[in-house]
């Protein structure tokens, strides 16, 4: 008996729905009809797979895409999609073969092995790194939790952190409100904006992880075109973060038993 993975048409909080369905369209290569007899269908069944993890995949796909979904075997629903209960963004794929460890200001994360540590991205950075030939980057910021009111919680942390990046870069614009991320170890929120730097424009990833008594807020840029190929790779980053206390090491064997999410499922 088959897995069947069940689309509900149920948007994701923090999705634009118009951004979500290009998203769909591009992660599946479907056209504006399949699109369509998609989004009408009442909860279609999207994937007949042998296997579980197979199942699970297409359910992971959905996710990014801003969807939720469902998984059912026989007449019993085994999976469901919550925004309670976030299913793990581990992936893959990755624009360059191989990683490296940067390390910095007692925190450290898994990159490609074209970037480096750099300097005067941000004064009050704990660590920068990035691809200055590519203009790929990554601040991360730190705040203690002693000087924020106790019943701040991260998600609206991320949410100030975002909307203050939106208010003083140039053409800040927010595309998406900080949803809740899986993370290997701690507990993290990611939103995304747009602006313009020096004329270009580009897209942000903006990240909030609590660690003991810390806050962490990861910011992750590219231009714009690059963003929809390197969104993914930035999400693996985020997932690689670790605080010099926060055990154990970010393991690239465990990632790479993570079925892609980027092959087209249906």
């Amino acid at each position: 008996m088959n897995f069947l993975v069940v689309f509900t048409g149920e948007l994701r909080d923090g999705f634009d729905r118009r951004q979500s369905i290009a998203l769909l369209a591009q992660q599946f290569s479907l056209d504006f009809e399949q699109v369509k007899r998609l989004l009408s269908g009442r909860r279609p069944v999207v994937k007949s797979a042998p296997k579980r993890n197979q199942a699970e995949r297409v359910i992971r796909a959905l996710w990014r895409s801003g969807w939720h979904a469902e998984v059912r075997h026989g007449e019993r629903t085994i999976y469901r999609t919550t925004e309670k209960a976030p299913i793990t963004e581990a992936v893959t794929a990755r624009a360059d073969t191989g990683t490296r460890r940067l390390a910095d200001g007692g925190v450290a994360v898994e990159a490609p092995k074209s970037w480096q540590l750099c300097e005067g991205l941000n004064v009050h950075a704990v660590l920068q790194a990035g691809c200055p030939q590519k203009d790929h980057y990554l601040v991360v910021l730190r705040q203690s939790r002693q000087e924020l009111p106790q019943t701040l919680s991260l998600q609206d942390y991320c949410r100030a952190q975002l909307q203050q990046c939106v208010d003083t870069v140039a053409v800040g614009e927010l595309l998406r409100q900080p949803v809740e991320i899986a993370h290997t170890l701690e507990r993290a929120f990611c939103g995304e904006m747009t602006a313009q730097l020096d004329g270009v424009d580009v897209r942000y990833l903006i990240a909030g992880i609590e660690c003991d008594n810390w806050f962490y807020s990861l910011f992750l840029w590219c231009g714009a075109q690059e963003f929809a190929h390197l969104r993914p790779q930035m999400m693996q980053l985020i997932a690689s973060f670790r605080a010099e206390n926060a055990q154990p090491e970010w393991n690239m064997e465990e990632s790479e038993r993570a079925t892609s999410l980027l092959e087209a499922p249906f």
